[in-house]
This record gives C-alpha cells, sequence and structure tokens, in this order.
C-alpha cells in the first residue's frame, strides 16, 4: 500500500499549527508520511469503486489537518468539510485549506450535518472509543453518505496487540490497564480502558473478525475491503460503500445449503 502511488508533486499545504499535537508528538517527516498514507487508501478506495472523484468529502476527526491538507491537495474542487471536537482545529483548517468546517460534540446525536458525502475518512477515532460508541458513529456515517458513497475508518488491530504484548508501545497506559485490554481482547476480540486522566475516551483494540461483525450490524454497508495495517503500517484500514439495497441480517440455510 505504502509504495503504491506518489504524491511528492502534490501542492501540499506543509504549514502546521503550533497546537497540532500530532506534530508535536511525531517528527516533521512522519507527520507528513501518516498524511500522504491516508491519501493512498483514499485513491485506492476510489479506484476499487470506479471512481474518478468525490463531489464532497467529510474528514472527521479532522484535527488540525494531518490528512485533510492531503485531501484538499489531490481533490482541490471537491466541496470538503472538517468536523472535529477541537475548536481550535477548526478555525485553523477553515482558514488554512479554504475548507467548510463544523464542530464537532461529545455525543455524536448532537452534532447537526445537513448534508450528505461521497467520502467519509475517519481516521484513529474509533481507535479511542469504547464498542457502545462503535454502532452510533456507523450509524452516524451510514445517514450521511451518498448512495455508493465510501466510508473508510480504521481501527486498532492485531499489530496494536502485539506491541501491547511485547511492551513495544504503551499507547499510554499503565502496566494494570494493559494486562486489562490485553485480557479483554482475548476473551471477546474486542478491548477498551480509559486514559487515567480521562472518561469515555482511550484506547480500543479490536480484531478483524470483531470489526467486520460490527459493520455487518449496519445493512446499508457494503464491504469493500480490510487491510491489516494499512495506514501508516500500523492501523488497520476498513472500507465501506453505502448500499440502499441493504443487506439481510438474518439468512437461513436447509440441510441442502439454499437460502430458506
Amino acid at each position: 500500500m505504502e509504495k503504491i502511488l506518489d504524491f511528492t508533486s502534490l501542492n501540499v499545504i506543509r504549514t502546521i499549527s503550533p497546537n497540532d499535537r500530532m506534530f508535536k508528538d511525531n517528527r516533521e517527516n512522519h507527520y507528513f508520511s501518516v498524511g500522504a498514507s491516508a491519501l493512498r487508501i483514499i485513491v485506492f478506495a476510489m479506484t476499487a469503486a470506479n471512481k474518478c472523484g468525490f463531489r464532497s468529502i467529510l474528514d472527521m476527526p479532522s484535527g488540525h489537518g494531518r490528512v485533510l491538507r492531503y485531501i484538499a491537495a489531490r481533490y482541490p474542487h471537491s466541496r470538503i468539510t472538517a468536523c472535529d471536537i477541537d475548536k481550535d482545529a477548526i478555525d485553523f483548517c477553515e482558514k488554512m485549506f479554504g475548507v467548510n468546517g463544523i464542530y464537532s460534540k461529545k455525543n455524536i446525536a448532537d452534532v447537526n450535518i445537513n448534508e450528505k458525502f461521497d467520502l467519509i475518512w475517519c481516521g484513529s477515532l474509533l481507535t479511542h472509543l469504547e464498542r457502545n460508541y462503535w454502532n452510533q458513529l456507523l450509524e452516524f456515517f451510514s445517514r450521511h453518505l451518498d448512495e455508493d458513497g465510501i466510508l473508510i475508518f480504521t481501527t486498532h488491530g492485531r499489530s496494536t496487540v502485539k506491541r501491547l504484548y511485547h511492551r513495544q508501545q504503551t499507547y499510554h497506559l499503565e502496566e494494570l490497564q494493559i494486562k486489562d485490554i490485553l485480557e479483554q481482547y482475548r476473551g471477546k476480540g474486542f478491548g477498551y480502558v480509559n486514559y487515567k486522566s480521562r472518561s469515555e475516551y482511550g484506547i480500543s483494540i479490536s480484531s478483524p473478525s470483531w470489526v467486520i461483525s460490527e459493520i455487518e450490524r449496519h445493512l446499508h454497508f457494503r464491504i469493500m475491503s480490510f487491510i491489516e495495517m494499512g495506514w501508516d503500517n500500523h492501523q488497520d484500514v476498513a472500507i465501506c460503500m453505502r448500499s440502499s439495497n441493504g443487506f439481510s441480517p438474518f439468512i437461513s440455510f436447509n440441510i441442502h445449503g439454499e437460502v430458506i
């Protein structure tokens, strides 16, 4: 995935907000490589869906534009919307990248977006949410996708589990929290713990099969692809397309293997 496309010729705005926490935690080269990696996934999904581009794009959560700056450079004629709970991030994205901005809220049901999109990019949000929020967020995305629109979201998968297990990376968790989340994952294919200083926000880990089962709960999502470690050689990537035809949640078979 990382070597398919070269975006060095894109006119990507390289101005970074002094309040961008993603940049403070990363070296400059890595910061930009993460944005380019996301764009490669988007172009891959666009090609797989036989699309030439997108009329409208939602980046949620956009942060201060780590990915958004690449989206804006690659799709300059698209109507692009940035959405984030960080108001400073939205103000920066509106001014710097010329996009529409929407302030998000803790309760996704309170977020008012009066339009639908051809593409929704959701990088590293479900990676921080407890399982009860997954259904709400995926339903929100389903409602705000146009017919044949594409949803791309990322998750912490088996690579993250390995990093935690071997303590190669702690994700700001303490030892007892690491043991707890790994024990949950072993039992259910999903684990979650809050950050010590936060409530209802922390780290989640989820197996590919668990993520697919969550997508299957939403009848209007057609699963296009699932790529382990697809984003920045780290987070897993799920790609779905919205189909109004939907899918039956329960299909039974007789002893001959025929649908009944």
